[in-house]
């Protein structure tokens, strides 16, 4: 029985990694071609923080920290249409952290009765790891809507 040396060890695993950064690379010029077709034919306004929304509805009351927030929403898998969740009532306590980056990255600037389109990059969701339903590499479209509980 032979056995691997620590150079031959190194080089595989210097090899796999290579490979995953190179699939990530991949997916992310994937994910960016599908979100660019889909904003041609629904003009979207583009965030400086890489998230992209459409509001239909724009409110006036800034939400502030510490305040609770309800979100009614329907979370769709942009590539395949696969609705993956709709709810009624979401509720947090707004700067607690408890969602997903792009959602936080949204809500610095949102205001109760927003309601529209939020379209969130695969790297401001749940990256590369699968969740649920969800599958790695996923960018997010939401259609929401903003309360006070």
């Amino acid at each position: 029985m032979k056995f691997i040396t620590k150079p031959a060890l190194l080089l595989i695993g210097l090899i796999l990694v290579l490979f995953a950064c190179s699939k990530e690379v991949e997916r992310k010029e994937t994910e960016k071609t599908l979100i660019d077709t889909y904003l041609r034919s629904n003009p979207t306004t583009i965030d400086t923080l890489g998230i992209y929304y459409k509001l239909t509805t724009t409110g006036t009351e800034p939400l502030l920290i510490s305040d609770s927030v309800k979100i009614i929403y329907k979370g769709t898998v942009l590539n395949s249409n696969t609705v993956f969740v709709v709810s009624d009532s979401l509720y947090f306590i707004y700067g607690s952290n408890q969602l997903i980056l792009g959602w936080e990255k949204y809500l610095t600037f949102a205001k109760y009765t927003d309601s529209g389109i939020l379209i969130i990059p695969f790297q401001l969701a749940y990256g590369s790891k699968p969740m649920g339903s969800i599958p790695p590499y996923a960018t997010l479209l939401f259609e929401f809507s903003i309360t006070k509980p």
